[in-house]
């Protein structure tokens, strides 16, 4: 495009100037031994006389020596690459470009993809016609599949771009030689960013997977295609790359998870939360994860149960969003499976409620003791735990419990004595302090401090 500006500013006379130049520096650049040429010994013999005829010609602007001259060489040696170029020049130096694109196009066809062959066909000017219409467009195609050069690929595609006819710019990318071209490259990258400007995801995914395939695809490309993917709503493109390994970091599930949400598409998320497990790195990906499961899982309950924290950190989240309704509704297995996976000095007042909840007798005594042990002053932790035990009517253990937390040794007020009788009811207790004196004992505990609900146990005693 910059060469036909180029024409149009400065005329033909600029245009012999370049052609003079280059011819210049094509011979400097190919050189005329038998090496340089790729020809044998005898073949160099015979044709060198020509060509330096012909060289010296061109350089003294004999038009009709030097054609000729070219000429007969390339028809003794039809496939040579160098001094096809020759006579390509030699047709460009006199202002005949047309003869030297037909010559280039045809020795393509002979040679495909040869660098030489393109770089000097692509350095001759032609006249850009305007493609207005789908039709030109279509007949500007048709053309250049005819003789196919990295120019016309690229016109093609840039108009069918500016024409919004994505199929036919991805059509010229079918050309292996143009794709791997930097023409095609740039086509590639443009055909992409519209296909995102006009919402054809498909196209931009099809172009994405085909870089991946190409072992192309940047990390930032990558990430867009995933954005491509979630912006397109194309729900079974990005389950179908997951199932092969792709887009699985938990970034990805977290973020797809997060817009299926978004979008209400609650059946296709909850299936999507059972389906998968994914490993994460941080504590925070998985507490993005749980946060999902508690939110949107069919039984946010269950799932976070049944789920397997990996993170050390976020198992008191798990546990302390699930117990309460666990024990709510007397879950009892469910929530000392839950408790199982913290360590045994966390959470002793859930367990110790699990435990009076399952009759667990001995460890509901011994949790007991363990949590007054913490605030051996707190009369209140003494209530509370007294409390549950008599809700469930444990009153021989909530007696027991009192007696061993406030140190009194010997036999408890409600425990019977070898002849079957209690301290409470033989109207004395075996409280220290009041053997042999027929105290009271809930006066015993009133003059320890004991709270409201001791007080209530001794006296039920």
């Amino acid at each position: 495009m910059k060469e036909n500006n180029l024409n149009r500013v400065i005329g033909w006379s600029g245009l012999l100037l370049t052609s003079l130049l280059s011819t210049s520096a094509l011979a400097d650049n190919i050189g005329t031994s038998a090496e340089e040429l790729g020809l044998s010994d005898y073949r160099h013999f015979v044709i060198y006389p020509r060509l330096d005829k012909a060289l010296k010609a061109q350089k003294n602007n004999d038009e009709a020596t030097a054609i000729r001259e070219f000429e007969y060489i390339h028809q003794q040696v039809p496939d040579n690459i160098p001094l096809t170029l020759y006579l390509a020049e030699a047709y460009r130096h006199f202002g005949h470009d047309d003869r030297a694109r037909l010559l280039l196009e045809d020795q393509l066809k002979r040679h495909p993809g040869d660098d030489r062959l393109e770089r000097s066909l692509a350095a001759i000017p032609v006249e850009v016609k305007s493609v207005t219409t789908v039709e030109e467009l279509l007949a500007q195609q048709k053309a250049c599949d005819a003789a196919p050069t990295l120019r016309c690929r690229s016109e093609v595609g840039q108009n069918a771009l500016r024409l919004a006819q994505l199929p036919v710019a991805r059509a010229q990318l079918n050309d292996a030689t143009f794709a791997a071209s930097p023409e095609g490259k740039t086509l590639r990258t443009d055909l992409l960013q519209r296909a995102i400007y006009l919402k054809q995801w498909s196209q931009a995914d099809t172009l994405y997977n085909e870089a991946r395939q190409q072992n192309t695809l940047s990390a930032a490309e990558r990430r867009q295609w995933f954005d491509v993917l979630l912006a397109g709503q194309l729900d079974d493109r990005i389950l179908a790359l997951q199932s092969q390994g792709i887009f699985t970091d938990p970034q990805s599930y977290i973020t797809y998870a997060t817009a299926l949400a978004y979008r209400g598409e609650k059946a296709r998320l909850q299936h999507y939360l059972i389906e998968n497990k994914p490993l994460f790195t941080t504590d925070a990906q998985e507490k993005s994860w749980l946060y999902l499961l508690s939110k949107y899982s069919a039984n946010p309950v269950q799932a976070l149960a049944n789920y397997t924290v990996q993170f050390a950190d976020n198992r008191q989240y798990v546990v302390g969003v699930t117990l309460p309704v666990l024990l709510k509704e007397g879950q009892y297995d469910a929530a000392q499976k839950l408790l199982a996976t913290l360590p045994a000095n966390e959470m002793l007042e859930e367990r110790y409620a699990v435990s009076v909840a399952t009759r667990n007798k001995a460890e509901a005594l011994r949790l007991a003791r363990l949590l007054y042990q913490q605030e051996p002053a707190n009369l209140t932790r003494l209530d509370q735990l007294t409390w549950q035990l008599m809700q469930k009517r444990a009153v021989t253990r909530s007696c027991r419990f009192i007696a061993a937390t406030l140190s009194f040794p010997g036999r408890c007020a409600c425990q019977p004595d070898v002849n079957g009788a209690t301290g409470v009811s033989a109207g004395k207790s075996s409280l220290p302090g009041n053997a042999g004196e027929g105290g009271n004992f809930i006066e015993t505990f009133t003059a320890g401090g004991a709270t409201s609900v001791a007080k209530s146990v001794a006296g039920y005693c």
